[in-house]
């Protein structure tokens, strides 16, 4: 099986990022969030048609920008609120992952949360 996790952290594709982790529990009636900040290093690229045609929300119109990365990225589930990254001074809202652990990566496509 083909493992690409070389090329993710390669130095003439890769680069930082920051992923802010949000987990949380309830306590007495009220939800207590908190956030890890994360440094990463992979590659980010923009969302191109075929990324968007695998998602539901395919007709968005904010920037959309691919993650790859040998460390799950994640999105909302029952431990937490979807991760955020930081790249290049924005923010980005993960909506959707794939898990490609067996090839050595996972992707995620995160959308920007301010401006258009």
């Amino acid at each position: 099986m083909l493992n690409i996790a070389e090329l993710i952290h390669d130095p003439d594709f890769a680069q930082p990022f920051t992923v802010y982790r949000k987990t949380g529990q309830w306590v007495e009636g009220e939800y207590n969030q908190t956030e890890q900040q994360i440094p990463f290093h992979g590659v980010v690229v923009a969302a191109n048609t075929k990324d968007l045609l695998q998602v539901p929300e395919g007709d968005r119109v904010k920037g959309i920008m691919a993650f790859y990365s040998t460390e799950p990225l994640l999105v909302t589930n029952a431990d937490g609120t979807s991760d955020q990254v930081i790249w290049r001074g924005e923010r980005y809202r993960l909506f959707q992952t794939w898990p490609y652990a067996d090839y050595g990566y996972y992707k995620a496509l995160g959308e920007r949360m301010a401006g258009d």
